[in-house]
């Protein structure tokens, strides 16, 4: 774990905690957790584009995580509806937030492609496209179509590559 970013995020995290457990001591082993929780992610080389925006999306997920250990010891935590939706799942907090940040790589990269390259992506990855679909969408062979989306996958995969911390 980097000795700056807890010296930067360490008042302002330990706060945010404080706000949402009410109690110190519930605050400093929320905010060990989400230390704990950064230093396995850099250990297990999780791709972290944004180590602020990443901070704090563990923090959110790690206090879910307690809110829902808080609700089995005391049920006196009121739950919002999109803690509910996490709270219903066992889920792996790094695998979650790693998830988000590898979207949020491709969603900007995909951006960065040139025409018709991107067009064809965002037609078969995110409209769900098929292939002759978009062929004659676009009015080019399959093959073509096919080729285009071999060389984004291609690019994309490298650009992702780059920017592993």
């Amino acid at each position: 774990m980097d000795k700056e970013l807890i010296e930067k995020y360490d008042g302002q995290l330990f706060r945010w905690c404080l706000g949402k457990c009410h109690n110190y001591l519930d605050a400093e082993d929320l905010k060990q957790e989400i230390y704990l929780q950064m230093y396995e992610a850099k250990n297990k080389n999780i791709i972290i584009q944004n180590t602020e925006h990443f901070l704090w999306k563990v923090a959110y997920y790690t206090w879910c995580k307690k809110a829902k250990e808080y609700l089995k010891c005391k049920r006196n935590i009121t739950i919002t509806a999109e803690m509910e939706n996490i709270l219903k799942s066992d889920i792996d907090i790094l695998k979650m937030v790693e998830t988000e940040e590898i979207k949020s790589i491709l969603d900007n990269n995909i951006t960065k492609l040139k025409e018709p390259i991107k067009t064809i992506v965002i037609l078969y990855y995110y409209n769900d496209l098929s292939i002759k679909d978009i062929a004659l969408l676009k009015k080019m062979k399959e093959s073509l179509v096919k080729y285009y989306l071999y060389e984004a996958r291609n690019k994309l995969r490298r650009i992702f590559e780059n920017e592993r911390f």
